[in-house]
């Protein structure tokens, strides 16, 4: 875990539920972010992995495959 391509995401709500965010493919599952909104997210492969993020009944996925990792 002390070297390859990492993502550092800052998430917000207009509401006070939880945000929980997730690296679907990922090994670590879902961690509800804390009140600075910051996570970081290692990516092993973006061509297979997502990213979600939940907040009360509102879930967001993101694909990955458009991201340009350094060491491609």
């Amino acid at each position: 875990m002390q070297s390859g391509n990492y993502l550092v995401l800052h998430c917000t709500t207009n509401n006070s539920d939880p945000i929980t965010v997730e690296v679907v493919g990922g090994t670590s599952g879902p961690r509800q972010l804390d009140a600075d909104g910051i996570i970081v997210l290692r990516i092993a492969n973006k061509d297979t992995q997502t990213i979600q993020v939940v907040s009360g009944s509102l879930t967001k996925n993101y694909s990955l495959t458009e991201l340009v990792l350094e060491n491609e």
